[in-house]
């Protein structure tokens, strides 16, 4: 069971900061936090109030929304930061007020559930599985009788038909075809990775647990007459090299969700044993540089949690894997599909901190506190850095994402190779040379 336990000791001092400055973006991140770890149904009720007020305040991160910037999921060059409701709490007898808390297994479930559905009709050859599925003394569906079939596929948008001929596709429109052995060689090799260590061999990579949903939930429910081992064989002779990196993903979201609450228990501990020196430290600061306070706290002080960055990368990894990966319509995928999914179950949503964040990050690290954009719009969108008001990059792209990433990019590669450029463009005193 996932657990955790947080002390109360920070609690009414957030709420009493809160409902002072309920638009910073201290507040904004950690009530988000609290109502997954408060102590009492009363303060998650008074945090989920704030709630409406702490969206995103943060200038740097407003900026980023204006401007649209690209997805995250592809630039790798930041992190992903993301902000949990909370898992259910666990009431359990005998137990008022526990602090328990557990994710059902819906959520876990749904996920797998869409992958290998929109995996399965993907498979460019049916006539393996079906041959397999009447030895067993099954006969399948055909192919665009499948939605009916599992009505639960609806759920994810998982085409009403999908002709044989054609081999399916690859989750929400993606066909991607893919080189089991270079998926395997190639992509999931990192020990770091979340369900790296588990593409070693074809049934170790799947993982038990995302093996026996299949076998429970798609041939089971279904075809209740066979025998647990005649159910896997059929299972295994489903799942095509295009379903192998849709399981991969799944495995990788099972493997987060059940080890969630440990790790950004972890995170939230840590990030709450500097917030207060933190703040304080940012009072004076501000007050000595005669700006508002926090309007950069959140990039320079705050450790950003990376609780999906092995999700991403398990992702990123089965669609770059395939034979015909485009890079449009990976990031088409994730916007299409898993954003809106997280976003449905964790009303927190997903905030994106990429290049233009790092930039953010670097400039006002260095003592820069007045670091903006400006974006222009005719023919093609212009975006500028600019530091009190002084250009110093510009570029053009056909998108305000295109520009604002490519600006982002080459204005922070000019600070890194020569840093002291910018002490000719800010007024803030000292800029570190370094």
């Amino acid at each position: 069971m996932l657990y955790t336990h947080i002390s109360c000791s920070y609690s009414n001092a957030l709420l009493l900061f809160c409902a002072i400055c309920p638009g910073s973006s201290v507040c904004r991140y950690l009530s988000t936090i609290y109502v997954f770890g408060a102590c009492s149904e009363a303060e998650t009720g008074a945090l989920d109030a704030q709630r409406d007020h702490v969206n995103l305040e943060d200038n740097v991160l407003q900026q980023a929304v204006t401007l649209d910037v690209p997805s995250y999921i592809f630039g790798m060059v930041g992190l992903l930061d993301f902000y949990p409701a909370g898992p259910k709490r666990n009431h359990q007898k005998g137990k008022r007020g526990s602090d328990e808390r557990e994710f059902g297994t819906q959520t876990i479930m749904n996920s797998v559930r869409g992958l290998i559905a929109a995996a399965y009709l993907s498979y460019p050859e049916l006539s393996e599985v079906n041959e397999t599925a009447r030895t067993l003394g099954v006969n399948l569906p055909p192919i665009d009788e499948w939605r009916t079939t599992f009505p639960h596929w609806k759920t994810f948008g998982i085409l009403d038909q999908v002709p044989a001929s054609e081999g399916g596709q690859f989750i929400l429109g993606l066909n991607v075809p893919v080189r089991k052995g270079h998926l395997l060689d190639q992509i999931f090799v990192m020990d770091e990775a979340v369900g790296g260590h588990r593409c070693a061999n074809r049934l170790r990579w799947l993982g038990e647990s995302v093996l026996e949903i299949f076998v429970s939930e798609f041939i089971f429910n279904e075809y209740s007459d066979l025998d647990a081992g005649s159910a896997r064989v059929l299972a295994e002779s489903m799942l095509s090299d295009t379903t192998l990196a849709a399981l991969c993903v799944a495995q990788a979201l099972h493997t987060f969700l059940r080890g969630f609450d440990h790790n950004i228990m972890e995170r939230i501990n840590r990030y709450v044993q500097i917030v207060q020196p933190a703040r304080n430290l940012e009072l004076v600061a501000s007050d000595f540089m005669d700006r508002l306070a926090s309007q950069y706290w959140s990039v320079l002080v705050a450790p950003v949690p990376q609780v999906l960055a092995s999700v991403v990368q398990a992702i990123a990894g089965a669609l770059a894997a395939s034979d015909d990966f485009e890079l449009d319509s990976a990031k088409e995928f994730f916007r299409a599909f898993m954003l809106p999914f997280f976003n449905a179950h964790y009303p927190g949503g997903m905030i994106g901190a990429n290049i233009t964040t790092e930039l953010a990050g670097y400039v006002v690290s260095r003592g820069c506190q007045q670091f903006e954009w400006a974006l222009e719009s005719a023919e093609a969108f212009t975006v500028h850095v600019l530091f009190h008001g002084n250009i110093f990059h510009s570029e053009e792209g056909a998108t305000a994402s295109a520009a604002a990433e490519l600006c982002a990019t080459n204005a922070l590669l000019r600070l890194k190779r020569s840093p002291t450029t910018m002490a000719y463009l800010c007024q803030c005193g000292d800029v570190e040379d370094a």
